[in-house]
């Protein structure tokens, strides 16, 4: 079976978006004990339906990815494509003001940190400029939202992204159609 594995925050906060470091150390272990084949996100789409295999991906740019997860994760030379929020890079996840039950307000890794963890292997891919409900926005603002964040990521690590990951899993037609466009 292919899978995508997403995580966001790896914090003992217990919030719907967190992975306890403990917890996490143990999927690292399954990782890599040779039970699954793990690859990067474009490799795991190029494979065939029926293969086995799993991409690891964290969204949000966390702080504490850089602390806890991506220091097993490089040891282990587990793929995994870190998603941004490129205009909230060194901030917090405060989405614009927009509150979210259960969600902890945490810090966000710096252009400095994201390089250094470019150039240590992990993948950077888009997770738009603002992390907005992309649904909801005008054509041009999905527009702006999605080519703005190639685009800062681009300049700011010298790499194009390494795919898109859509905020809060949402979309529709008309936003598929404009992020296959922005990201072929």
């Amino acid at each position: 079976m292919k899978a995508i594995l997403t995580y966001h925050s790896i914090d003992d906060s217990g919030s719907p978006i967190s992975v306890s470091p403990e917890a996490f150390r143990r999927h690292v272990a399954w990782f890599v004990s040779g039970a699954t084949r793990v690859v990067s996100v474009a490799d795991l789409l190029a494979l065939p339906a029926g293969a086995d295999a799993i991409a690891i991906t964290f969204d949000d740019g966390f702080r504490n990815f850089g602390a806890v997860a991506a220091p097993l994760l490089i040891e282990h030379s587990l793929p995994t494509t870190l998603f941004v929020v490129t205009d909230a890079v060194g901030e917090t996840n405060d989405w614009g003001g927009i509150a979210h039950a259960g969600v902890p307000t945490l810090a966000l890794l710096d252009w400095k940190e994201l390089v250094a963890l470019a150039g240590a292997g992990i993948e950077l891919g888009s997770h738009t400029r603002s992390h907005p409900h992309l649904p909801r926005l005008s054509s041009a603002a999905v527009a702006d939202e999605l080519i703005g964040s190639a685009e800062r990521l681009k300049v700011e690590t010298g790499k194009a992204p390494a795919g898109f990951a859509y905020p809060y899993g949402e979309v529709s037609d008309a936003v598929a159609v404009r992020t296959e466009a922005a990201y072929q």
